[in-house]
């Protein structure tokens, strides 16, 4: 775990050659869980890095996708999302309290994304995840907390992390599609955050809508 940072698993997928995206807008709940198998055209992409105003969004939502994986996520009551703070971190998906900044907030929350190996089950890469984690921290506690069902269907296996070098607190849900690993991320310096954040956290999971991502080739840049 990242101790020059609140959350601690930075990277994955999008360090591994993939580029991890973010397509924002205003949502509704109704709106969010509209997408299935989205077309986004390198137009759309260029258009979307173009933004030069851009403005964190109270229970604001986007589209965050690393090659053909996509999740929607929509951020909780009383939470900004944030698709331009994390960028220089590789993360394209960041929320954290209002009246915070990414940089001032004592609980964040971002999505990740990483590849399993061939032949390798969610599990088995949960407990590699794992042991690189006490590998960097012999003291760290991990517990095993009950699963959550997204509204896509899929049933994300949480972890949470406590004790490591830097004594943040964190609860990691993960969830796997099309061969693809996603992570919803809930990092808090303080134990009493980390609880006071943990339904906002489980909120965005069970909201969370995961498929597949068209990204159209050849369209006009």
């Amino acid at each position: 775990m990242d101790g020059s940072v609140v959350q601690g698993k930075i990277g994955g997928y999008n360090e591994k050659g993939g580029k991890m995206r973010v397509k924002t807008f205003a949502v509704t709940i109704g709106l969010l869980m509209l997408f299935c198998s989205l077309p986004l055209s390198s137009q759309e992409q260029k258009a979307s890095k173009e933004k030069e105003q851009y403005q964190p969004t109270e229970q604001g939502g986007g589209i965050v996708y690393a090659d053909d994986l996509g999740i929607a996520v929509l951020a909780p009551k009383g939470w900004l999302f944030d698709s331009q703070s994390g960028v220089k971190q590789k993360l394209n998906c960041v929320m954290y309290p209002v009246g915070k900044t990414w940089s001032s907030a004592d609980e964040v929350m971002y999505v990740n994304f990483s590849k399993l190996k061939e032949g390798q089950s969610l599990e088995a890469f949960i407990e590699a995840d794992i042991a690189f984690f006490k590998e960097k921290a012999a003291g760290l506690k991990v517990e095993k907390d009950n699963t959550i069902k997204l509204k896509s269907g899929q049933e994300a296996q949480v972890r949470l992390f406590s004790g490591d070098q830097y004594g943040n607190y964190e609860a990691i849900a993960y969830v796997e599609a099309f061969g693809n690993v996603g992570m919803f991320v809930l990092s808090s310096r303080t134990k009493e955050g980390f609880e006071r954040s943990l339904p906002a956290f489980k909120e965005v999971v069970v909201t969370g809508y995961v498929a597949r991502v068209v990204v159209e080739k050849g369209k006009t840049q």
